[in-house]
């Protein structure tokens, strides 16, 4: 049509006249044309091209999980430990999705809503030893139960904690002043004023607690050791960059040097 001869004017109509008649992109008319004379591609998967297959990846996360110090990594442990050990570079997303497919996601519990917050339920320092969070657990053992406290001593900290009697007795108090820990309570039922303490309590039981019987408190206490052991050296933290806090805090203490 854009080469047919006007009567009127005795020229060629051209594309870009026809184009405005017809309202569409003269990009659109050209697609159509060599669809028209070549037929259509074949589709090919947009954004970066992959190098691995799906069946390759889960592979390397079998692998991973297998030789995992832990029970079991969310699929950003995952995807982070992967991109570490492995170098398989791959989206987030499509370890999330390969992980789902395959039932090899951990079990999460469904969050219920906590309603209105009185605070912005945001806690963050500006380097280790600042602020120290303290909370407690317990595990039964043939002797009995045992309760389990997160807690080190150390001087010019602050220590968060919520208002359990334990905490906000006499007793306690007197011994945070004693070795020269400032006390920095939550908010009354606010437990996210001390989330972080929190999640490690509930990593605590996930990999340890839950999963050992104990004959005695000692054996307890020896396999407590081991963990924290285990978790400082090989459990990797998102707000971290994704380092243990081993190497969090080495690379503090270099850049601080």
């Amino acid at each position: 049509m854009s080469e047919a001869m006007s009567p009127s004017a005795l020229k060629p109509f051209g594309i870009k006249r026809v184009c405005t008649v017809w309202n569409i992109s003269r990009a659109t008319m050209q697609r159509n044309k060599v669809l028209a004379l070549h037929g259509a591609a074949p589709r090919k998967k947009r954004g970066p091209k992959i190098c691995l297959a799906d069946a390759q990846v889960l592979e390397e996360i079998k692998i991973m999980l297998r030789n995992s110090p832990f029970v079991v990594e969310g699929y950003r442990k995952v995807w982070a430990r992967l991109r570490q050990q492995s170098s398989v570079f791959s989206a987030p997303w499509r370890i999330l999705h390969i992980m789902r497919e395959s039932d090899l996601l951990a079990l999460t519990r469904r969050r219920a809503s906590p309603g209105p917050r009185t605070h912005d339920g945001t806690i963050v320092t500006q380097r280790p030893d600042e602020m120290w969070a303290i909370d407690g657990t317990s595990c039964m053992t043939d002797q009995g139960s045992a309760t389990v406290f997160d807690r080190e001593f150390a001087a010019g900290v602050a220590l968060s904690h919520d208002h359990r009697c334990q905490f906000i007795s006499h007793a306690f108090q007197d011994e945070l002043r004693f070795v020269g820990i400032r006390s920095s309570p939550s908010f009354v039922r606010s437990p996210e004023g001390i989330r972080c303490v929190k999640r490690f309590i509930r990593t605590l039981k996930e990999q340890l607690l839950w999963l050992t019987r104990f004959a005695t408190v000692d054996e307890l206490d020896v396999a407590l050791r081991d963990f924290a052991h285990r978790y400082n050296n090989h459990w990797i933290l998102g707000r971290l960059g994704y380092k243990t806090p081993a190497q969090h805090r080495r690379s503090f203490l270099l850049e601080a040097a």
